[in-house]
């Protein structure tokens, strides 16, 4: 076999998600070929999702070390110089990861890829306003690129721009009707601006995707606490824990409503068990000082 022949196995069997003999095929594309960037390429890339599995650091390292040879190998082949900048995003090395970002958008400037990258260094660096500007120039270049759209409504939302938040997350809902999160998300964002209508619907239609979604069951139990439905409210933070007993946000939000209700028993036990996960809640460590005071 030619070295274009492993590599095109190696193709097969990472499609596979045979990592380990994708990882041989496109090792003997190189040993037949060492400028063979795109085996190179194609290597890292495994090493990176397998440090997405087992996080071990050390295949960040050997994927920085096939998207450098890549690039050696071919200085004008785009694909490495994001996927070497994202492991530079991970391992924050945020300056690097920027000079790669830019260089691939000097092979390409329409490269949506890394301008939505960029967005996110400099999110993760607090710049918000080049963020946004990375995001939105991500869009114009393409007006489905749904990461983009996800991250800059997630920007907006963080700054209680609730209203163009949900316009960015109706966008990722048309591009991808079946995502609970993004339900969830926007959700919020109509919960933020009291239309509590329209966050049921979407915690719902949350739920419709999964239904084991214990975040928008919990969610839900919130919204319903806040119009008053209390009963409606403790059978949603029911649901929540039912279908997740360790998620915690829900005990708290149950022991709450006991406590106004009286149930100072009930209380105590949901109270301790969120306490179990987090110490730093004041609202919560309040009222259980209050419940052993009156033991």
């Amino acid at each position: 076999m030619n070295s274009r022949e492993h590599f095109n196995l190696g193709m097969k069997y990472y499609q596979q998600q045979n990592y380990e003999f994708a990882i041989e095929e496109y090792t003997r594309a190189i040993l037949l070929d060492s400028k063979f960037a795109a085996a190179y390429n194609n290597r890292g890339v495994i090493y990176q999702d397998q440090y997405n599995i087992d996080f071990d650091s050390d295949k960040l390292d050997l994927a920085v070390a096939d998207f450098t040879r890549a690039i050696e190998c071919s200085a004008n082949f785009i694909k490495p110089y994001n996927n070497r900048g994202r492991i530079y995003y991970i391992q924050e090395k945020y300056d690097l990861a920027i000079a790669d970002f830019n260089s691939a958008l000097k092979i390409n400037p329409d490269d949506a890829c890394a301008y939505d990258n960029l967005g996110n260094v400099y999110a993760q660096c607090n710049e918000i306003e080049l963020a946004i500007a990375e995001y939105t120039r991500a869009i114009e270049i393409d007006e489905d690129y749904i990461y983009s759209y996800y991250s800059r409504g997630r920007i907006y939302y963080d700054q209680s721009l609730y209203e163009l938040a949900i316009k960015d997350f109706t966008r990722v809902i048309e591009l991808e009707s079946d995502d609970n999160w993004m339900y969830l998300s926007r959700g919020d964002a109509y919960k933020a601006i009291k239309n509590f209508d329209k966050a049921i619907e979407d915690y719902s239609k949350a739920i419709e995707v999964d239904p084991n979604f214990a975040r928008a069951y919990d969610r839900l139990g919130v919204v319903y606490a806040e119009l008053g439905n209390i009963k409606l409210a403790l059978l949603y933070f029911d649901k929540s824990i039912k279908v997740m007993p360790n998620y915690i946000p829900p005990y708290k939000n149950r022991g709450i409503i006991y406590y106004r209700q009286g149930n100072y028993e009930l209380a105590m036990i949901n109270l301790k068990r969120f306490t179990r996960y987090t110490r730093n809640d004041g609202i919560v460590n309040e009222i259980l000082k209050q419940l052993q005071s009156m033991k």
